[in-house]
């Protein structure tokens, strides 16, 4: 949790820093307010996913945050993004529960 914080902060750090070349770069305005849009979205998301890890689980809420994140990278094919949530949370849930036996949040899928 403290590194979520530590990460988040340092972000806004380098957005404020980067807002400062982005003056100088004008031609740039609509690709950078597009891209600063993107990642305040991408904050927000990774709030909600802190947030809602106890609440609502491990697999419910690491499948979502994906769908969202590769959503707003820009990945369109709906095929591609299921399959790698799926996967990717499957794949972390079964180390960190059956090799590294560590226990990850249930929240409402508790059995």
């Amino acid at each position: 949790m403290f590194l979520a914080v530590v990460l988040i902060i340092n972000n806004m750090r380098l957005l404020k820093k980067r807002s400062g070349y982005a003056k100088i770069e004008e031609s740039a305005t609509e690709t950078s307010a597009t891209q600063r849009g993107k990642l305040w979205a991408g904050i927000l998301v990774c709030f909600g996913y802190v947030l809602l890890m106890n609440l609502v689980g491990f697999l419910i809420v690491t499948f979502s945050i994906l769908v969202v994140l590769m959503y707003l990278m820009g990945q369109r094919n709906l095929r591609i993004i299921v399959s790698i949530a799926v996967s990717f949370t499957a794949l972390v849930y079964y180390v960190f529960s059956k090799i590294l036996i560590i226990q990850l949040p249930e929240g409402l899928l508790s059995f």
